[in-house]
């Protein structure tokens, strides 16, 4: 039997402790989104007659953290040549594909991909990158 009923429905589905730079980093984390995605969509449209999909992804609060400092650390960068590398054109390019990818599963559905940003650190914090082994295991 399937719903016809127009409501709105949320689901979310955790992937882990997964940082931004570690899923923009690994060959298959975005694969294995668009894998389990497509698994939750079809059992869905079993039940359910929907025409929108809205995901919003959450990444990146730990590598405020601790990645940010260790990439800055062992690639010698500051951490703002670290978050335009990794946030802006790789970050752009994985959610195209996969929205790119949905589509092509699910042409019916008009699918949206937002992301929502990592809070800051606290004030009481500052960012900084670490100079010295022993200033990015105190980070």
């Amino acid at each position: 039997m399937i719903d016809t009923q127009t409501i709105n429905r949320t689901y979310c589905f955790w992937t882990g402790a997964t940082t931004l730079i570690g899923s923009l980093q690994s060959a298959d984390y975005f694969n294995n989104v668009l894998r389990s995605l497509t698994i939750i969509l079809e059992g869905l449209s079993k039940k359910f007659i929907f025409n929108k999909l809205n995901i919003i992804i959450s990444l990146g609060e730990i590598d405020i953290r601790t990645k940010l400092f260790l990439e800055c650390y062992t690639k010698k960068l500051s951490y703002e040549d670290v978050i335009l590398k990794y946030c802006d054109a790789q970050l752009v390019k994985r959610f195209n594909l996969l929205r790119i990818c949905l589509d092509g599963l699910f042409p019916h559905l008009e699918t949206k991909i937002y992301f929502k940003s990592p809070p800051p650190p606290s004030n009481s914090i500052p960012v900084r990158a670490p100079n010295s082994k022993n200033e990015l295991k105190n980070s």
